[in-house]
């Protein structure tokens, strides 16, 4: 399904959008947070910038995923762990403060990004 290895970020993302990662969230959402428990930088990384994209370019059921209480649990936990690489650390907390900011008028549908907040 992702082959971060092999592709470049941005092939991955424009192959996506629009087809299985809008259509399977649920599925996405569940590969893409085996991804972030990965310890290399770069995977977390590229995973980190695969949600956003998804989040600027798919609808509310993929927004509803990564605000699901599990998802934004596995971005809180890597901002708490010591050994994870600052890059990661700095995009998480730009993503959620983002997002936040994005949804803060679906506050009442999306309540995890600002608790994460």
């Amino acid at each position: 399904f992702f082959f971060f290895k092999q592709k470049t970020a941005y092939e991955i993302l424009s192959g996506l959008v629009g087809s299985e990662m809008c259509i399977r969230d649920r599925d996405a959402i569940n590969h893409i947070s085996g991804r972030l428990k990965k310890k290399n930088t770069r995977i977390q990384l590229l995973s980190l910038e695969l949600v956003d994209f998804g989040i600027n370019n798919c609808t509310t059921p993929f927004h509803t995923q990564v605000a699901s209480k599990p998802f934004m649990a596995i971005l809180i936990r890597l901002l708490k762990i010591k050994d994870v690489a600052p890059e990661v650390t700095k995009k998480i907390q730009k993503l959620i403060q983002k997002w936040t900011s994005k949804f803060s008028k679906e506050a009442d549908i999306l309540p995890q990004y600002q608790e994460a907040y």
